[in-house]
């Protein structure tokens, strides 16, 4: 068996895993976003101003910092593509001039990098799974951990075992 189907063994047998820790943790990153979202619109708004001066006062550095940029892409390039044996010599070649490009466009007016956004939009949260059973109006917090940990298909460590599960 080789490395790479090695890889993918794993990757099939925690894919499940993750994909039923996502379903769990999408009620709280819900919560988490709706309580979140007014601070992040004060906190854009109060940042604003100070992103507009570090950007003015950065510029020229930024500046310099291209114009540096640009042989040293040139020259890892290179040493990509002779220490590959110049097996990969046109993707090489595409990576080099998209970070040229890049290079080229960063800071310049009209560019995406160039304007400074004042509020940032929080994501719309995907609809909420099934509340968690601790929230389930239950006041025994007790009985909604038992309830967790004997769980025989709940994916991860139990709580005060110190183990982590086999993959």
């Amino acid at each position: 068996m080789t490395m790479q189907d090695k890889a993918k063994e794993l990757l099939d047998k925690a894919k499940p895993v993750l994909d039923q820790a996502q379903e769990k943790v999408k009620p709280y990153l819900t919560q988490a976003q709706e309580k979140a979202g007014p601070y992040l619109d004060k906190a854009s708004e109060k940042a604003a101003p100070y992103v507009a001066k570090v950007k003015e006062k950065a510029g020229p550095y930024a500046e310099q910092a291209r114009e540096k940029a640009g042989p040293l892409v040139e020259k890892a390039a290179q040493k990509v593509d002779h220490a590959t044996g110049h097996k990969y010599s046109d993707k090489i070649g595409t990576v080099k001039g998209k970070v040229g490009d890049a290079l080229k466009q960063s800071g310049t007016p009209g560019s995406p990098t160039a304007t400074p956004t004042a509020t940032a939009e929080p994501t719309t949260p995907a609809p909420p799974s099934p509340t968690p059973t601790a929230a389930t109006g239950s006041t025994d917090a007790t009985a909604a951990t038992k309830s967790d940990t004997t769980k025989p298909d709940a994916p991860g460590p139990k709580p005060g075992t110190g183990t982590t599960p086999s993959v």
